[in-house]
């Protein structure tokens, strides 16, 4: 795919998340039941089988899941610090990448969209042992499209065939 060109981008990391990989029948974490919680946590490495087993006791649902902290977790009997720390690191990266399936992506559609066509156009020329043309990126949108590939391909490599330096 165009996004998972340089592997070490956040948007190919972001896309080659686990939940994007899930049955799309789990849908948003929100609607979730404690069944589909209970498969999440069971699925998660780092959260031991005994956290799935009492999120499943206490019939945890999504929306529920989602508003879970230290103490929330204490009262259900998961009382080691280390696993706490496990289980809200997990929820807080359930948090972060599920968003009710939105996808936060700079707000400049210009630049979002130059960058897209940039990958496509390197992926293209991938093929002919080409280089990609520079991209032309109008004058008051330079600086944010910079930003914006910096931040989303960090690394000499990637940053370098879409601002062709």
């Amino acid at each position: 795919s165009t996004l998972g060109l340089c592997r070490e981008s956040v948007l190919a990391k972001q896309f080659d998340d686990p939940l994007w990989k899930r049955d799309s029948n789990l849908g948003s974490v929100d609607n979730w039941d404690f069944e589909q919680v209970t498969k999440w946590a069971l699925e998660k490495k780092n959260i031991p089988d005994e956290v799935a087993q009492k999120l499943s006791k206490n019939k945890i649902k999504g929306y529920e899941l989602l508003l879970f902290g230290r103490e929330d977790l204490k009262e259900i009997g998961i009382t080691r610090p280390g696993t706490l720390t496990r289980v809200i690191g997990a929820i807080d990266e359930l948090k972060n990448s599920h968003l009710g399936n939105v996808i936060l992506v700079e707000q400049s559609t210009y630049c979002f969209g130059k960058m897209i066509d940039q990958l496509r156009l390197h992926a293209m020329c991938e093929l002919d042992d080409e280089l990609a043309p520079e991209p032309s990126i109008r004058e008051p949108a330079k600086k944010r499209f910079k930003r914006v590939v910096d931040y989303y391909f960090p690394g000499d490599e990637s940053s370098s065939f879409i601002l062709g330096r």
